[in-house]
């Protein structure tokens, strides 16, 4: 009998704001730090849609455009024409192999929810565990993947929790001694690529790409949102994800292409927190609330205009920078029944730039995650062409969180079904798996 001996790596998984985010870690790191429940929206119904841009300097306040057609560029199914036997329908997909491998033996895998409030209401995911046969899984796709049936193959994976896709690629690797990225290498065009790429990736490395690809290529504010709503443990797992596959540090990707200083400023020191080096802020604690706190903290949110940088204001830049959300959400909700005011609209009226940017990212997400979600798949394809990126990593990162109630949020905000959304502004693979995840469908 041969034994095959795993000793660095094992699969773990984070339970943020509900979420299990699965990554790998090597087995000598510490454990990582449980991230408790999201915060309960303060102000009871969902605030506005939050800012959106396609450049840095960009006005994040109007009111969201008519949706645009989406560019065939971005949201096409780009399956292209693999070598025959070619893909199979989008619409009617056939099965090679016949009828799925029955359900084995259930993982021995079980989750940790980590509740700080039992008062806090849990968002309802799409996505959930059911049991499968993992070396079945894993002949399943290489069978798939030898017929070029790679639409079929993503369509099945997005079937899957990331905890499950994740250990399907351990048994693939066992089996045929090569990963299934090896596998399907240059067998499909570069947008339904990156959609397998990221059913395949652990949910760090698929959000330290899209940063990368977020600021490096100044398209829109994902590398800020991502940065600042991200729970810090997560968050140090994408910083040290991307430095492995970049060979630099997030922070240096910051300096290098940001032009905004305060804006390099304030999201580094969010970076440095959560990686161990000297930073102005702390990094951000669980959802606690030091109530003791509040009536001083509220007189950070600025009153006048430009008072809103580490200089100008430390004490707004510390609070926003490394406080927890239930604390912000907390110190909003307390402002607006002192002032009748918005915070974030005092933030977008006062501050400038990237602060005005990811302040108000971070009091929108505090007060209402699955209404900061709602607007950022919105704004992945409400704008004239659909961000594959953005919603791809909107998606499977809510999926198992909260993307049912996202889905619900959508309709109330935007009054239109999120589902037939997404089939006007995406296409034949892509639209389907978008559409599975967001019906949460598993059968």
């Amino acid at each position: 009998m041969i034994t095959l001996k795993i000793s660095l790596i094992f699969l773990i998984c984070i339970w943020s704001l509900d979420v299990s985010v699965c990554v790998f870690q090597n087995a000598t790191d510490p454990p990582v730090a449980p991230v408790p429940d999201k915060p309960e929206n303060s102000t009871g119904s969902p605030p506005a849609p939050g800012p959106v841009s396609s450049n840095e300097a960009g006005n994040s306040t109007g009111s969201p455009p008519a949706p645009g057609p989406v560019s065939s560029n971005e949201a096409e199914n780009s399956t292209g024409s693999p070598p025959a036997p070619g893909p199979v329908s989008s619409n009617e997909p056939e099965n090679s192999t016949g009828s799925p491998p029955a359900p084995g033996p259930v993982s021995s895998y079980k989750p940790h929810k980590f509740l700080i409030s039992p008062a806090q209401p849990a968002g309802v995911p799409t996505i959930f565990a059911k049991q499968v046969d993992l070396k079945q899984q894993a002949t399943y796709f290489n069978s798939l993947i030898s017929q070029h049936k790679l639409d079929q193959m993503a369509i099945d994976l997005a079937k899957l929790t990331c905890e499950q896709r994740m250990q399907v690629k351990v048994e693939y690797t066992n089996a045929y001694s090569r990963s299934i990225e090896q596998d399907i290498d240059g067998k499909t065009k570069k947008t339904f690529m990156r959609l397998l790429y990221a059913l395949i990736q652990p949910m760090p490395e698929l959000m330290a790409a899209t940063i990368d690809w977020s600021i490096t290529q100044k398209q829109d504010f994902l590398y800020v949102s991502l940065i600042c709503t991200t729970p810090a443990d997560l968050l140090t797992q994408i910083a040290n994800t991307y430095a492995a596959k970049n060979n630099k540090k997030l922070v240096d990707a910051i300096m290098q292409n940001m032009k905004d200083v305060d804006g390099q400023d304030f999201l580094s020191d969010i970076v440095n927190a959560v990686t161990g080096f000297e930073s102005m802020v702390q990094t951000r604690p669980n959802n606690t609330i030091s109530e003791d706190l509040i009536q001083t903290q509220v007189n950070y949110i600025p009153q006048a205009q430009g008072n809103c940088s580490e200089k100008d204001n430390p004490d707004l830049y510390k609070f926003m920078g490394g406080a927890s959300f239930a604390q912000i959400a907390a110190v909003v909700k307390a402002f607006q029944q002192k002032t009748s005011l918005s915070a974030a609209s005092q933030i977008r009226q006062f501050c400038n730039g990237i602060l005005s940017e990811a302040y108000s990212r971070i009091v929108i997400f505090a007060e209402d995650p699955v209404s900061y979600w709602t607007t950022e798949v919105y704004n992945s394809m409400g704008y004239g062409k659909t961000i594959d990126r953005g919603l791809t990593v909107a998606v499977l990162y809510r999926s198992e969180i909260d993307l049912a109630s996202i889905r619900d949020s959508f309709k109330t905000t935007y009054h239109n079904d999120l589902v037939d959304f997404i089939k006007s502004h995406c296409s034949e693979t892509y639209e389907k798996v978008m559409e599975n995840i967001v019906s949460g469908v598993q059968e």
